[in-house]
């Protein structure tokens, strides 16, 4: 944070597993088994501090932010910890008959999400000039009701299958290509408190499964050259092309998963007297929810490169084009704009 007297410490404790057997079945035929484990604590931390001063009845001091000057206080979307596992199993085949050298695989992923993230428990309290500061002028305060609930518990499966080969065209030629599919479930609340926004339109949220509706054409090409342009070895020209799915995970629905209504009841008070606050005054005074889009659209980004490489005097001259494209990426917005009050 900007003031000593208001650190967060964060902290991760991790633990990786990783067992794999490696079996040549013949000369040409080799496969690959792995199986892992990884287990991860990560933690932001909010000490208490030495402040009798309190946004909200009950609780340390928050946040208190003054346009023009930086804020102060403790970080408002704190105390967080989470407690991540990942099972992961894989299996690959590898066969060489003639030019070709084949690839063939598969992974199966299960996570196991829990955690507790607050957020405005302790106050946002905002003021637009160091007047209105000294004046006592609130612009608002945020905060969040006694009965907010910010634990939730998740688990989710990724599996994904995939199919590459290498073909050697001639000495000079070098060809690669394959495909990818992965598919990933909705992920499943062990303590029932799953809400979500299914249309802007509704009226209100709806509990209970599914959180989303994520989508299965998630198939990812891969395409690849290398040619030797003379024919002995000092100017060669490469080229790839891959498409990369970027699946509805953790990181993606963690944020709204643990600020949504009913569980999480967060407001803001504009006429704000005297401090600290009753957090009971916060309860139905907005209807703000966090939300993630129900029905997913594939995000995915395509990848892309032309690179020249030429031996001269014992160095290396590389000419390169590098590219990527992104499509339907996961991002936060306000879709509740009232665009005719814009000035």
């Amino acid at each position: 944070r900007n003031f000593p007297e208001f650190p967060n410490f964060a902290v991760n404790r991790k633990q990786v597993v990783t067992i794999e057997e490696r079996k040549i079945v013949s000369s040409s035929i080799v496969n690959e088994a792995r199986f892992g484990f990884n287990r991860s604590t990560p933690a932001e931390q909010v000490p208490r501090t030495s402040r009798d001063l309190s946004l909200i009845a009950g609780q340390d001091l928050g946040e208190i932010n003054v346009t023009g000057l930086s804020e102060i206080g403790t970080d408002r979307t704190n105390p967080k910890g989470f407690f991540l596992n990942n099972f992961q199993a894989g299996d690959t085949l590898f066969f060489a008959r003639g030019r070709n050298n084949l690839k063939v695989g598969g992974s199966f992923d299960r996570f196991q999400y829990n955690g507790r993230s607050e957020s405005r428990t302790r106050g946002l309290l905002r003021f637009r000039s160091v007047a209105d500061l000294l004046r006592f002028r609130v612009r608002d305060l945020e905060g969040a009701t006694p009965d907010s609930d910010f634990v939730r518990g998740h688990r989710q499966n990724l599996s994904g299958a995939f199919v590459q080969d290498e073909f050697k065209v001639s000495s000079r030629l070098t060809l690669n290509g394959g495909l990818r599919h992965e598919w990933v479930s909705t992920p499943r609340v062990i303590n029932g408190k799953d809400a979500n926004l299914r249309n802007v339109l509704d009226k209100e949220v709806t509990v209970g499964d599914p959180y989303f509706q994520p989508t299965h054409h998630t198939f990812a090409p891969r395409f690849g050259l290398a040619l030797d342009v003379l024919g002995n070895g000092k100017t060669v020209v490469r080229s790839g092309f891959g498409m990369y799915f970027d699946q509805p995970l953790f990181h993606i629905f963690r944020s709204p998963a643990f600020r949504s209504l009913p569980f999480v009841n967060r407001g803001r008070l504009t006429s704000v007297t005297a401090l600290p606050v009753d957090p009971s005054q916060f309860k139905g005074v907005e209807s703000a929810t966090e939300a993630l889009q129900f029905q997913l659209q594939p995000s995915y980004s395509m990848r892309y490169n032309l690179n020249l490489q030429h031996e001269l005097s014992g160095m290396i001259l590389s000419l390169s084009y590098l590219g990527s494209r992104g499509i339907n990426q996961v991002g936060g917005t306000d879709t509740n704009i009232a665009y005719g009050q814009l000035r």
